[in-house]
C-alpha cells in the first residue's frame, strides 16, 4: 500500500516539527510495518520539458531521427531519437546528461552521458515514459513512443518534477500484510487516525453531509443473499460527464499507485484510498430498463453463468458467487469487479453509484476462484464496516459536486441494511490494567488514547479488585473496530502501543525452574530413534497415517473394521492405519530396487476403533479412537542369511539401552501373513507388547517385495508403563574369559529363545550366549535345523584353566541335548 504524505497531512494537523521519518518510525512500531520512503520525482532529477525546434533524417541509420530540442539553455541540443511521434512544436521529457534512465523501461537505472550514435553526436535522451518510471501515468501506445506532454503549459528548461506536481510529497511503502487484521486501515482516515493518537494532533477531515433525496429516476434495491451481501446501497446523480478529474486528484491517485481513468470512475478510486470503501458507479442508460427504472437485484450466480469484466475476459461461474444485476442480466461480479456492458462510457451522463458491503469470505473465494484480484476484493476480503458504505456513498456524491456544481441527485438513497450490528461495550478496570501491563498508565492517558482513537470512553466509578477499589472504564467500540476489537485484553494492547512499548522496562520474569516432570513414553521413542539410526543402521521413515485396502488385505485384516475417512486425502488410501506395519512393508517394495539393503523403521500412532471408550472427547460430544504410539521395523536383506537373528538383536540391543528388557517366546497365535514357525511374540515385564516375524511367501508376493523380509512392531504405550529395569554397576571380573564354540541339531519347532535361555542360565560360569549362525537344509535332515553359539565363561575369582572350561562346556552341552533332544554337529 503506498500512501502520500501530503494527502495524510490533509487529514491530520501534525505540528510542523513532526517529519515523515517520525511518523514513519511511529507507525512502524505500533501499528503497521512502514517498509520504506521515497520522494515523488527522486529519479527525475535533470530531466527537464524540452520543445523540439527542427528534426532531421539520420544520415546513417533509416529509423532515426536528428533533433534539435530547446531545453531552456542558450543553445539547441541535439539529440539523436527513435521516437515514432516526434513532430516539430512538441513539448517532450529530455534527460540531460547525468540523468538517469531506464533504457526501453528495462533494467536497473543508468546514468547518461554524451554519446555518438551512428556517427552523430548525442548530447541527451528524449523519453519515453517507461524510461523515466512514468509508464503508469502515461502508459505506451506503441513501442517506440516517446512521451508527449504538449498540453501541459510550461516553458522549455522546466523541471518535470515541477511541471507534474511531484517532487512535493514522499510516498511511504506499507507491508499489506501487517494490514490484514485491521481493515479500517485501508484508507487514508485510518491510518490518519492512528497518527492522530500518536502525536496527539487533531483530525482535520469531517464526516461528509446526507444526502438528500432527488427525483426522476425509479431505483429499487432487492437482496437475495443477506449474508454474502449486508448491505447494499445506492444513488442515482445526473450532470457528471466524462472528462479528465482535476490535477490534485490525479495526483493523488498516482501517488497512491492508482492509475487515473476520467472523472466520473477517478471519483469511486478516491474514496476507496480516501476512507477504503470500494465504490462502482454504473452507466445509467446501460442497466436502466425500457421505463427508465433500474431495478438492482444482488443474486447468487447460476451454475456455469457466463459474465464478461471490464478488463474484456470472459469468466465461468457457480452458484457460490455473488452477481449485481437487473431484471435482465448481471452487470458486475460483486465486490470484484464490473461489467464491460455497464461501464461507464464517454456518452455517460448519468450514473447509479454504489456502495456496498460483501461478506469477506465470499468475495476471497471468488477472487481466488477466478484469478481476479482487484483493489475493491483486496479490501472486501479484510471484513470491512457495514456503516462505512453510506460514508462512502455520501463522500462520493459530496466530490461529484465538487467536480460538477451541476450535477443533482436523481433518485431516492436506497439502502438494504438486514441486520444492524449491536454496540459492543467492554468494562476495563485501572488494576487490571496495570497488572497487564506491568506498569501504571494514568488512567486519564488511556482515556485520551482511546477517545483519539474512536472509542467512546465513560469513568464508571470505582469497583472492589482483590483488596483495593479500582477506577473502570466503559468502553463503547466504533463499529470499525468491532472486527478486531472484542475482550479487554484488546483494549489494553490498544492502549500499551500508543503509549509506547519503549515505556516498558526489560525484566526476567521471575519464576521458579523445576525440572519437567518425567516423560517415559517420550524418552523411550527418542532412545530408539538414536539407537536404531545410529548404532543398528536403520533409516527412519514417515509415512502417512492412511493405508490402502489392500494392504490391509494382504495383512489378513479387514478394511471394514478400520475408521474410514469421509474426506480422504487420496481415494486410495482411505482407511486410518490400526498398524504400522502396512505402509513399512510398502515402502520396502518401493526401496527394494535402488538398494539390496532395506531396513526401516518408524515410531507413530496408530488408531484403533475397538477402543474408542479409551479415546478421548473430540468436542462435539463424539469420542476419538485411542491412538497408542507403536514402533515398527522392517528388514529386507539379499545378503543376509540371519535377518530374523539380527532384527531380533537389533530390538533387544535398542530396547535394553532404554532400559527395558525384551523377551522373545514362541508365538501363540501366528497371524496369516506370517511364516509359519519364524514369529515369536514380544514380552516385556510379563506383558504381551508386540511381535517379530518373516513375511510369508503369499504376502512377499501380494506386496511385490522379492527377498526374505523380516517386520516387527511393538506397543511402546504398554512399554512405557512398564517399570525400568534397576541400574547396577556390577565390577568386572579382573579375569580373563574362554569362549567356546557349539553347533546343535534340533528340530524346527524348538525356539531360539528358549535355548539361549537354557544356556545362558546353565552354570555360573556363563557370561555370554550369542548365536552366530542358524541352517536348516539336506545337511540336517527334514524338520531339523542347526543352531551355533558362542559362549563366554568367565570366573569373578580366578583364571579359568582349559580343563575347567572344557569340564563346563561339556556339562551345558549334556543339558542341552537331554531338554531338546538335540545333538551337536
Amino acid at each position: 500500500m503506498l500512501l502520500s504524505y501530503s494527502w495524510l497531512k490533509e487529514l491530520v494537523r501534525l505540528p510542523a516539527r513532526v517529519r515523515v521519518e517520525d511518523v514513519a518510525k511511529r507507525l512502524s512500531l505500533s501499528t503497521v510495518e512502514v517498509e520504506g520512503i521515497r520522494q515523488e520525482g527522486a529519479d527525475l532529477e535533470n530531466i527537464v520539458v524540452g520543445v523540439i525546434k527542427k528534426i532531421e533524417p539520420h544520415p546513417n541509420a533509416d529509423r532515426l531521427s536528428v533533433t534539435q530540442v530547446d531545453t531552456g539553455g542558450k543553445s539547441l541540443l541535439t539529440i539523436v531519437c527513435g521516437g515514432s511521434n516526434l513532430r516539430v512544436g512538441q513539448r517532450v521529457a529530455v534527460a540531460c546528461v547525468g540523468a538517469r534512465v531506464r533504457w526501453h523501461g528495462e533494467g536497473e537505472l543508468v546514468e547518461l552521458a554524451p554519446a555518438t550514435i551512428r556517427g552523430v553526436a548525442s548530447e541527451g535522451m528524449i523519453c519515453a515514459s517507461t524510461e523515466i518510471g512514468l509508464g503508469e501515468r502515461f502508459p505506451l501506445k506503441n513501442e517506440k513512443e516517446i512521451l508527449d506532454i504538449s498540453d501541459i503549459s510550461a516553458r522549455a528548461g522546466t523541471p518535470l518534477t515541477e511541471v507534474l506536481g511531484l517532487g512535493q510529497s514522499a510516498i511511504l511503502e506499507i507491508d499489506n500484510k501487517s494490514l490484514s487484521n485491521r481493515p479500517d486501515l485501508w484508507g487514508y482516515t485510518g491510518i490518519a487516525r492512528e497518527v492522530s493518537a500518536l502525536f496527539k494532533a487533531p483530525l482535520a477531515f469531517k464526516v461528509p453531509p446526507a444526502i438528500k433525496k432527488g427525483k426522476g429516476i425509479t431505483l429499487h434495491v432487492s437482496v437475495q443473499d443477506t449474508i454474502a451481501c449486508p448491505r447494499y446501497t445506492a444513488v442515482a446523480l445526473k450532470g457528471v460527464k466524462v472528462v479528465p478529474s482535476p490535477a490534485w486528484m490525479q495526483e493523488r491517485l498516482h501517488a497512491s499507485g492508482v492509475r487515473p481513468i476520467n472523472a466520473i470512475v477517478d471519483v469511486t478510486n478516491y474514496v476507496m484510498l480516501e476512507i477504503g470503501q470500494p465504490m462502482h458507479a454504473f452507466d445509467y442508460d446501460a442497466i436502466k430498463d425500457a421505463r427508465g427504472t433500474v431495478e438492482i437485484v444482488v443474486r447468487p450466480a447460476k451454475q456455469g453463468e457466463e459474465f464478461t469484466t471490464l478488463d474484456g475476459h470472459k469468466h465461468t461461474l457457480h452458484d457460490k458467487m455473488l452477481l449485481i444485476a437487473n431484471k435482465t442480466r448481471a452487470v458486475a461480479i460483486a465486490g470484484v469487479m464490473g461489467g464491460d456492458l455497464s461501464a461507464v462510457a464517454d456518452t455517460t451522463h448519468t450514473i447509479i453509484l454504489e456502495s456496498a458491503n460483501f461478506n469477506a469470505r465470499s468475495i476471497r473465494r471468488t477472487s481466488n476462484t477466478l484469478s481476479l484480484r482487484t483493489e475493491s476484493s483486496a479490501r472486501f476480503e479484510k471484513s470491512l464496516d457495514p456503516t462505512q458504505a453510506e460514508w462512502g456513498l455520501c463522500r462520493a456524491v459530496e466530490l461529484y459536486k465538487r467536480l460538477f456544481p451541476s450535477a443533482e441527485i436523481a433518485s431516492i438513497v436506497a439502502d438494504s441494511y438486514s441486520k444492524k450490528a449491536k454496540s459492543l461495550v467492554i468494562a476495563l478496570d485501572e488494576a487490571v490494567l496495570q497488572k497487564k501491563l506491568g506498569i501504571k498508565i494514568p488512567l486519564k492517558d488511556a482515556r485520551q488514547i482511546l477517545e483519539r482513537l474512536g472509542f467512546v470512553v465513560r469513568v464508571h466509578g470505582t469497583r472492589p479488585h482483590g483488596q483495593i477499589r479500582s477506577k473502570s472504564l466503559r468502553i463503547t467500540v466504533p463499529s470499525f473496530r468491532m472486527r478486531d476489537v472484542n475482550v479487554p485484553e484488546d483494549l489494553t494492547e490498544e492502549i500499551v502501543r500508543i503509549y509506547g512499548y519503549e515505556h516498558i522496562k526489560a525484566a526476567l520474569p521471575k519464576t521458579q525452574m523445576l525440572a519437567p516432570a518425567p516423560a517415559p513414553l517420550h524418552t523411550l521413542a527418542r532412545v530408539l530413534k538414536t539407537r536404531m539410526a545410529y548404532d543398528n543402521k536403520f533409516h527412519e521413515a514417515v509415512t502417512y497415517a492412511f493405508v490402502r485396502a489392500s494392504a490391509l488385505i494382504a495383512l489378513g485384516l479387514k478394511p471394514e473394521k478400520h475408521l474410514m475417512l469421509s474426506r480422504p486425502l487420496s481415494e486410495e488410501r482411505p482407511y486410518v492405519a490400526t498398524t504400522i506395519a502396512a505402509n513399512l512393508l510398502e515402502a520396502v517394495e518401493k526401496n527394494q530396487h535402488g538398494s539390496g539393503r532395506v531396513a526401516l523403521f518408524e515410531v507413530a500412532p496408530v488408531f484403533l476403533p475397538e477402543y474408542l471408550k479409551q479415546g478421548v472427547d473430540d468436542g462435539t460430544g463424539g469420542r476419538l479412537p485411542y491412538q497408542p504410539l507403536h514402533f515398527g521395523c522392517v528388514y529386507s536383506d539379499k545378503n543376509e542369511t540371519h535377518a530374523f537373528a539380527y532384527v531380533r538383536d537389533s530390538l533387544e540391543s535398542v530396547f535394553g539401552a532404554a532400559g527395558y528388557d525384551l523377551k522373545f517366546k514362541k508365538a501363540q497365535e501366528g497371524a496369516r501373513w506370517w511364516r509359519a514357525g519364524a514369529a515369536v511374540d514380544i514380552w516385556c515385564a510379563e506383558k504381551k507388547v508386540g511381535y517379530c516375524a518373516v513375511l510369508g511367501r503369499h504376502a512377499q508376493g501380494l506386496f511385490g517385495i522379492n527377498h526374505e523380509t523380516v517386520a516387527a512392531e511393538i506397543d511402546l504405550s504398554l512399554v512405557a508403563k512398564t517399570n525400568l529395569r534397576v541400574k547396577s554397576y556390577h565390577v568386572p571380573s579382573p579375569f580373563p574369559a574362554v569362549t567356546r564354540d557349539v553347533a546343535l541339531v534340533m528340530d524346527q519347532s524348538v525356539q531360539y529363545a528358549d535355548v539361549q535361555e537354557t544356556l545362558s542360565h546353565a552354570h555360573v560360569l556363563v557370561k555370554n550366549v550369542e548365536l552366530f549362525d542358524s541352517y536348516h537344509g539336506e545337511h540336517v535332515g527334514a524338520g531339523k535345523k542347526s543352531l551355533a553359539f558362542h559362549i563366554l565363561y568367565q570366573s569373578n575369582e580366578r583364571t579359568l584353566t582349559a580343563e575347567e572350561a572344557d569340564a563346563t562346556h561339556k556339562e551345558l552341552i549334556a543339558k542341552v541335548v537331554h531338554t531338546y533332544k538335540a545333538q551337536v554337529r
